[in-house]
Parts: structure tokens; sequence; C-alpha cells
């Protein structure tokens, strides 16, 4: 339900994550904020598959370039995503 408060907060925490330039990443890092992008875009919608699909892509791709921050931020939706859906 995209009018929970809890994922309107991870919404905005995403858009301001993708307005973000974090030094020290090429250009991959764009295609995983792409990935993230989309996945809000999903969520938005209420596509939930397609948002942990995109989430688990972006966060495969993040761990393989070693973009630590990145994996981590993925790694808190993911998991703040499940637990709203188990409640």
């Amino acid at each position: 339900n995209y009018e929970d408060p809890e994922i309107r907060q991870m919404v905005v925490e995403w858009k301001i994550l993708q307005e973000k330039k974090v030094s020290g990443y090429g250009s991959n890092e764009g295609q995983v904020l792409a990935q993230m992008a989309q996945a809000e875009l999903c969520l938005e919608a209420g596509l939930m598959e397609e948002v942990f699909g995109l989430l688990e892509s972006a966060h495969l791709q993040a761990y393989q370039e070693g973009m630590d921050l990145l994996v981590d931020e993925i790694e808190a939706k993911v998991e703040k995503l499940r637990h709203k859906r188990l409640t």
C-alpha cells in the first residue's frame, strides 16, 4: 500500500539517494541507481515481485563492483520491504 507512511518514506529516501553522486564510482553505479529507480516506480505501482527482482539485480551488481555503500542501502531496503510484506 503506497499510502503507508513507511513506504512513502522509503520512496523519498530512494529519490534522495538517486540525487547523490557517490564519488569514486564509475558508470556502473549509474546502472545500479537506475535499477533502484525502476524498483521505486514498481513500488509505487504495487508490483512487489518486480521490486524484489530489480533490487536483487542491483544488489548483485553493487556487490560485484564493491559499492559497499549501495550494497548496505539496498539490503536495508529489502529488509524493510520484507518486513512490511509480512505484517
